[in-house]
């Protein structure tokens, strides 16, 4: 699994372009120090592994007949449709399979391979991004097999889930937006409602501030604002948010759960400023 990791996630060091702040497009690679000409042997080795073995399998499985008969109804399909299909770059179909096989795998009993998995998926995911036709189907097949793990017993990997989850909503936007309130929203107001009490009074010298529980906490006051903007939330899907976050804003909360949360309740304003008189 870390070699599938190490693979997508250099196509995605390659090939997903990257947004500056001044807005301009500039391709990942050009901002890193490999070299221009070890990105184009990256592209030359794997362009040669696809053609031949898509050579292998012609000969292997294909006869004079099947061509010939695939060729007419190519044709005919040509005809009645009259456009073809928009092509996509080699590797987009190579990611595919991957996230097909994450699917099935993103269950394991080992916990470490499930958190694998999930990193490979948000590095599939980012690659799909300028594919919306390849992305969103793949996203609605990952999605179920995603929200089991916001219900796994070792929370490092609930944590890693939410994050995954960031990167769809940021992605994927308004696609996932009522599965996302209907069935991952309940499970992590629920966790936030239970923490709040047991972070209660932990001051720095407490064990709790090393726990895993405490750093989701703090993932998910960082991040809840920024899904909740990446997906559009307004006025009711907004409430219940405000409702789990406001306790964190109590004194006896630790300081880096108040500054979250207040981090967190200002993106918030931003898309329903009303939410808050």
């Amino acid at each position: 699994m870390q070699v599938l990791y190490s693979f997508v996630f250099t196509l995605n060091y390659y090939f997903v372009p990257n947004v500056e702040s001044d807005g301009k497009q500039v391709i990942a690679c050009n901002q890193r120090t490999s070299s221009e000409t070890s990105a184009q042997n990256f592209i030359k080795l794997f362009e040669d592994f696809v053609e031949n073995k898509t050579i292998s399998q012609d000969f292997e499985n294909e006869n004079e007949d099947t061509i010939s008969d695939n060729e007419e109804e190519c044709d005919d399909k040509e005809n009645t449709t009259g456009h073809e299909k928009k092509k996509v770059p080699f590797y987009v179909p190579l990611i595919e399979k991957i996230c097909d096989r994450c699917v099935h795998i993103i269950s394991n009993i080992d916990p470490k391979v499930r958190l694998i998995v999930l990193d490979i998926v948000v590095q599939c995911l980012r690659i799909l991004k300028p594919f919306e036709d390849h992305l969103l189907p793949m996203a609605h097949k990952l999605w179920s097999p995603l929200v089991e793990r916001f219900t796994d017993k070792d929370v490092i990997v609930t944590k890693r889930s939410f994050a995954c989850l960031q990167v769809m909503s940021e992605i994927c936007g308004d696609f996932i937006r009522v599965r996302t309130l209907k069935e991952v929203i309940p499970k992590i107001l629920a966790f936030l409602r239970s923490q709040a009490l047991i972070s209660f009074k932990k001051d720095k010298a407490s064990a709790y501030r090393f726990t895993i529980a405490y750093q989701f906490q703090i993932d998910i006051l960082c991040g809840i604002g920024s899904i909740a903007v990446n997906l559009g939330l307004r006025d009711k899907d907004l409430w219940p948010l405000i409702v789990e976050i406001m306790p964190y804003l109590h004194t006896y909360q630790p300081l880096p759960l108040q500054e979250s949360a207040i981090n967190a309740l200002k993106e918030i304003s931003k898309l329903d400023a009303n939410s808050f008189r």
